[in-house]
């Protein structure tokens, strides 16, 4: 071992500076490298360093080394990733339930559109739409259940944001089948309430 000639600190052989006061410990500095040191690796040492070990610890770390693995700093890409993730789970559960009330009163709107009970559809329907605005399928069935209703005027509405939207071939031939049935209907209806 070495003997720091300044505060007497005993250093290994293989450190060049003293582990206390950093003063250097070659040969030209006056380090003394004492007979009786301890093997390289004593059973109190520690194992990051080599110095005494604090006593009363699993891990055989000095003061020094313990205190230096304590102040770690965690990685900048660490924190910023942990926080993204935070923010997007923030999100989604924000979200989550509005979304999932919206997908209940799809399926209600479904159900009821399939008992023929029109006016219950159109209502849930429109609870889909106030969550999803520019969903094609909702609108679709939507302007449908409205025509079923007896509401031609917002039928015509819904139908008309459908126009150049790409959708299912079935979706589009009940569509077609709803604005043919409007056409017959507002063609019947003009003669009789006009005038010459």
């Amino acid at each position: 071992m070495k003997q720091c000639p300044k505060c007497d600190y005993p250093n290994l052989d293989a450190y060049s500076s003293c582990y206390k006061c950093q003063t250097p410990l070659d040969a030209q500095s006056g380090a003394v490298a004492t007979a009786s040191s301890p093997p390289a690796q004593a059973a109190d040492a520690c194992s990051k360093c080599g110095a005494h070990a604090e006593e009363g610890y699993a891990a055989p770390l000095c003061a020094h080394c313990r205190t230096s693995l304590s102040k770690w700093d965690i990685p900048k890409w660490v924190l910023a990733s942990s926080f993204f993730v935070f923010l997007v789970v923030c999100y989604a559960i924000s979200h989550f339930p509005a979304t999932l009330n919206a997908d209940i009163a799809y399926e209600r709107g479904g159900r009821a559109e399939a008992a023929g009970d029109y006016a219950r559809a159109v209502s849930e329907y429109r609870k889909v739409i106030d969550r999803f605005p520019d969903c094609t399928e909702v609108i679709a069935r939507l302007g449908i259940s409205y025509y079923h209703s007896g509401d031609i005027g917002h039928a015509i509405e819904c139908l008309g944001r459908l126009d150049g939207r790409e959708m299912s071939d079935d979706l589009m031939r009940e569509l077609d089948s709803v604005v043919d049935e409007i056409d017959k209907k507002m063609g019947n209806a003009r003669p009789a309430g006009g005038g010459n």
